[in-house]
């Protein structure tokens, strides 16, 4: 039952936090190589018990889908046990009819590759469904996979990180929406594993995989009726997929040209796909509410080699997709232009082959509320004419979510820089009137209050912003349009000294938007 399982899983907890106490020394030096809780992780039986977090609605759905399940774990520089308990809870929680393979990637392990390589062979040797796929060097996670849907030969390619657990009735869910829509990219929700204690807590909420013009996944809300649809077991479209979770037919992927392996290490590779998908032959991602798996999220970062970097990986996404939008990209993250795209002929080949739909196409059908600048007054840099100084958001990336932190930032005057993602803004008549910085996660508005002054803000997006509406609307002033008016509070954008604030209209106070230089 499930009462047993979660008291099995709070023993083994238990159980292990206490061997690890003995060692506490050896435990921090696992947890910084892998930056998670690894000596835990160690102790922890591979097969461990964790808690059914599907909906009550989930149990009462039949599933008749009969396609195989390649199962790919991509891994570079890994805890062997965080692997492998992928691996035994894909076994364990899987009917056996539906479980064609596991294939492990190696993508150029150099760290502790004598230990991982033992505890990976014995465990091959053990699980007959198991195959070792080991690429020569680091080249990255979309290579590496795309190697391992290479060697699958199921119907349907699962993509797992090499830190996930699955649960209770994961895949059946997602196999019946792609046996529904052969053309369907399956997400399963992801819930939670605590980087150091282990614990495995649901997701809260469902999120809606989003982005913007800087073409990092962010987490937006669902409408109603979307809600409604997940809360009883269904599924609900998704503008992004978050990228290390899903499955897709392996024949769709194969025909849709796997992933652009001019990516290289990480980043972007989720949002290619989501293009793809959504805009060739008539494919949908949709997130799956039945099918649930743990993940861990920890902070650890990518190393590029010279002449690669996130930059690069956004700039070959954004140069094949985005179509005349791609000026929203290049405007507000000009640190791109350090980068060459590289070769981008065979991912533009697939695209016209296939006759996709263009990135107007997509904006007006699968993601209509996705924020494009319009009824543009000015845009650029926006420069003081006092200082010769430019506004910015000061290096911070507002979060997209109501609530989450930061939700605001104070407004900062540096030097113009024609190399920085934190000063372009577009002063538009939207919403009746803003001052708009294309973040990293979200829109991001000037706003102004009594009672905090100038800052950089969440639009007004709902209960739980930064900033209310009013907070953000701005105008030209009628009489010398150099001056940009705080509607509710009828004062102008001025400087103290180095300091934006507001103070009372006058010609001392004018700004120009002024153009990236070529």
């Amino acid at each position: 039952s499930d009462a047993d399982s979660v008291y099995r899983y709070k023993q083994e907890l238990t159980a292990a936090r206490a061997e690890v106490q003995k060692n506490s020394e050896h435990a921090q030096e696992l947890f910084d190589a892998f930056r998670f809780n690894a000596a835990l992780s160690r102790v922890l039986p591979l097969n461990r018990s964790i808690p059914d977090t599907r909906a009550p609605a989930c149990e009462k759905l039949h599933y008749s889908a009969e396609l195989t399940a390649s199962v790919v774990l991509v891994y570079n520089n890994e805890d062997w046990s965080v692997l492998l308990r992928t691996a035994q809870s894909v076994i364990d929680r899987t009917p056996a009819r539906l479980l064609h393979e596991i294939i492990f990637v190696d993508d150029g392990s150099d760290f502790d590759t004598e230990e991982m390589a033992k505890q990976v062979s014995r465990y091959a040797e053990d699980q007959p469904k198991v195959k070792l796929v080991k690429m020569p060097s680091h080249i990255g996670l979309m290579v590496a996979k795309v190697e391992g849907a290479k060697v699958a030969t199921g119907d349907v390619l699962v993509f797992l990180d090499s830190h996930c657990e699955v649960n209770v009735g994961w895949l059946e869910p997602l196999l019946q929406r792609i046996e529904s829509n052969p053309n369907t990219a399956a997400v399963p929700m992801i819930d939670s594993i605590d980087a150091q204690s282990f614990l495995y807590r649901s997701s809260p909420v469902a999120t809606r995989g989003v982005f913007g013009f800087s073409l990092y996944y962010a987490g937006g809300a669902f409408s109603d009726e979307d809600s409604i649809a997940l809360a009883k077991g269904g599924a609900a479209p998704l503008p992004a997929m978050p990228g290390g979770l899903f499955a897709i037919r392996r024949a769709y992927f194969d025909k849709i040209g796997m992933y652009d392996t001019g990516l290289r290490v990480w980043g972007g590779e989720n949002i290619e796909l989501s293009m793809k998908v959504w805009r060739c032959l008539n494919g949908r991602v949709e997130l799956v509410a039945c099918s649930r798996v743990g993940h861990i999220f920890r902070d650890k970062g990518h190393t590029f080699p010279h002449g690669e970097g996130l930059h690069k990986n956004y700039k070959r996404v954004a140069r094949v997709w985005l179509d005349d939008y791609y000026k929203f990209f290049e405007n507000s993250f000009p640190r791109a232009k350090r980068f060459k795209t590289g070769d981008i002929s065979e991912p533009m080949k697939i695209r016209h082959s296939l006759e996709c739909q263009s990135m107007d196409w997509f904006v007006k059908n699968v993601f209509p509320d996705m924020y494009i600048p319009r009824d543009i007054i000015a845009e650029g840099l926006l420069v003081s004419e006092q200082t010769n100084t430019c506004l910015t958001t000061g290096g911070v990336e507002i979060a997209s979510h109501p609530g989450q932190h930061p939700s605001s930032a104070s407004a900062v005057m540096w030097k113009i820089n024609h190399e920085s993602d934190y000063n372009y803004w577009y002063f538009t008549r939207q919403d009746g009137g803003r001052v708009v910085h294309l973040g990293v996660w979200i829109e991001e508005c000037l706003g102004a209050s009594r009672e905090r002054g100038l800052l950089v803000c969440q639009c007004g997006i709902g209960p739980g912003s930064s900033c209310t509406a009013a907070d953000v609307r701005w105008e030209p002033h009628e009489v010398d349009p150099t001056q940009i008016r705080h509607v509710a509070s009828k004062q102008c954008l001025a400087l103290d000294g180095k300091v934006p604030k507001l103070a009372v209209c006058s010609s001392a106070h004018r700004w120009r938007f002024a153009p990236h230089a070529e």
